[in-house]
């Protein structure tokens, strides 16, 4: 198979900027860096993986984040935050959300899943934030700052939903929330709000998953 690679290599024009560079094993593409006199000061190889020469668009991703809520059966009102603790929450984060530091894309559909199927049904609003804002109690009222107000990019109201004989299931489509990733992070950050009065049931776990297509 190298000979063959090799027949193909001596016989490209010379104006040709591709070009096959022996690798050893195997014989790989590789575009040649030309001088202003014309004269080849290298070769760069393309080998498997991401990298790209020009634009990375066109790339899609689905990520995931989830909540346990605490071990209590304590009534949402609405506008009361979705969390796993009512003292020290974790913050919900998509993680890799995008495929480089400081990217951006849009949201363009969602999935929520309680692993539950109460006769009334949980209604949530997701707030997404492009950085990492104050993580809020569960059971508290949704409370940003000023600053962190400033870093929503938007938000997935999950209401129409299929029951499940043991759980709930959400989902949203034809989504366009544009977004771009803080500095030095792919992430996306997450706040869910209870929009209806809920009683929920103790650690009871809420999956979510988000679909981005990214520039």
């Amino acid at each position: 198979m190298a000979d063959i690679y090799k027949t193909m290599h001596a016989r490209l024009p010379d104006s040709l900027r591709l070009r096959w560079v022996d690798m050893g094993t195997y014989w790989a593409p590789a575009y040649y860096i030309v001088g202003a006199s014309g004269n080849v000061l290298g070769a760069v190889s393309l080998l498997a993986g991401e990298a790209h020469v020009g634009e990375i668009g066109g790339y899609g991703n689905v990520v995931t984040a989830t909540v346990i809520r605490p071990a209590d059966t304590t009534a949402y009102v609405v506008d009361d935050v979705l969390s796993d603790n009512t003292v020290a929450p974790t913050l919900l984060t998509f993680s890799d959300v995008a495929r480089a530091n400081e990217e951006s894309g849009w949201v363009i559909s969602a999935v929520m899943v309680t692993d539950r199927a109460e006769e009334i049904r949980p209604q949530v609003r997701l707030m997404l934030f492009d950085t990492a804002p104050a993580a809020q109690n569960d059971n508290a009222q949704f409370a940003p700052t000023d600053a962190d107000a400033l870093r929503v990019v938007g938000w997935i109201d999950f209401n129409a939903y299929q029951d499940g004989a043991v759980n709930t299931i959400y989902f949203v489509n034809n989504l366009d929330v544009g977004f771009r990733c803080a500095t030095g992070s792919r992430s996306m950050y997450g706040i869910p709000v209870m929009k209806n009065a809920y009683v929920p049931v103790a650690n009871e776990k809420f999956d979510f998953r988000i679909e981005v297509t990214l520039d």
